[in-house]
Parts: structure tokens; sequence; C-alpha cells
């Protein structure tokens, strides 16, 4: 059934309709994502390659390289850990303060 959206009881919405909210999304998300990179890049070659290949090369760099991977390496898997088990927490049992733990998750720090 080419061209024909699923039906949803209650929902009647045309198929160009969903292919463009979809579009908008994606589009949407493409650019909160690619805007910052682009900047970012951008900023860095200002100055051209050279430059660029003169900074990174430094010391003080490698050094915060060196500490930000660290970092990530450290809080990624205590995050998924504590992330995994605060989901399995909030979904199997009822237990007080429940509301406010997903309260606490749900504010963006």
């Amino acid at each position: 059934m080419a061209g024909k959206s699923a039906q949803i009881p209650g929902v009647s919405e045309p198929a160009w309709m969903e292919r463009l909210v979809i579009v908008l999304s994606v589009g949407f998300l493409a650019t909160l994502l690619l805007a910052p990179l682009v900047l970012v890049f951008g900023m860095a070659f200002s100055k051209g390659i050279d430059t660029y290949l003169r900074a990174i090369s430094e010391p003080a760099a490698w050094s915060a390289i060196k500490l930000t991977l660290i970092a990530a390496a450290i809080s990624v898997p205590i995050n998924t850990v504590f992330g995994v088990a605060a989901a399995w927490a909030i979904t199997k049992f009822e237990f007080p303060g429940k509301s406010t733990l997903i309260s606490l998750i749900d504010v963006p720090f």
C-alpha cells in the first residue's frame, strides 16, 4: 500500500501532512545538530588550516583533549548504569517520592 498512511482509529490526516511533519522535524533536528558543528569548525579553520594544526599540536591542547576523553570514559558508564537502574525502578515499582524523582529527571541541568 504505497502512499497510504497507517490508519489509526479517530485520526485521518492526509499522507502529505504526515510527510510534511516528518520533513520539518528532521530538518529542525538536523539544524540543531549541524549548525553548532558548522560554526565550531568554521571558527577553527577561519585563520587557515596551518594555524589550526599548530594550535592542535600544542601540549595544552593535547592535555585538554586527554582530560575530555578521560571524563567521558568515566561519566558515560556511570550515567548509563544509574540511568538504567532509575528507569527500571520507576517503571517496575511504586514508591514514595516517585513523582519527585520523575520531575528531577525531567529538569534539564
